[in-house]
C-alpha cells in the first residue's frame, strides 16, 4: 500500500515537471522584459528555424548586405535556439575580443605535454 502511494506520488511531481516547464517559458517570453528586445532585426522565416538558414548558408552575402543596411550595425536575429545578437560594429568587435578577453594561459598539464612534444627530434629530411 506504502509502494502504490509513493508511485503515485511520484508520478504526479513528474506531471507537475513536464507541465510547468513550458508554461514557465510561456509566462517569461510573454510578460518578460529583455535589454534586446528594443533592437531591430528580419523577421524570422520559420518559427522552428528562425533566421537561422539565411544567416548560416553558403549565399548568405545578399542578407548580410541588406541586414547591415536595413537595421544598422547590430541586428537581432531570431534563430532556432532563441535569439542572437549579431554585430558588424568594429568598435565593439575590438572592444569583445581584445580589451574584454580573459587572458589565456595554459594549464601546468598541457605545459608538460607541450614540453614533452617538443623534446621529440624530428625524423631525418623534415624541417
Amino acid at each position: 500500500m506504502l509502494r502504490s502511494d509513493l508511485t503515485q506520488v511520484l508520478q504526479v511531481a513528474v506531471l507537475t515537471a513536464i507541465l510547468s516547464v513550458p508554461l514557465c517559458v510561456l509566462f517569461k517570453h510573454t510578460f518578460g522584459v529583455h535589454p534586446l528586445d528594443n533592437l531591430p532585426g528580419p523577421a524570422s522565416a520559420s518559427w522552428l528555424k528562425g533566421s537561422f538558414k539565411e544567416m548560416f548558408s553558403t549565399q548568405n552575402w545578399d542578407f548580410q548586405a541588406e541586414m547591415g543596411s536595413k537595421y544598422g550595425p547590430d541586428p537581432l536575429l531570431e534563430l532556432s535556439l532563441g535569439r542572437m545578437l549579431y554585430t558588424f560594429d568594429a568598435k565593439a568587435m575590438h572592444h569583445i575580443f581584445v580589451k574584454a578577453s580573459i587572458p589565456f594561459s595554459l594549464s601546468r598539464l598541457a605545459n608538460a605535454w607541450n614540453q614533452e612534444a617538443m623534446s621529440y627530434e624530428q625524423p631525418p629530411g623534415v624541417q
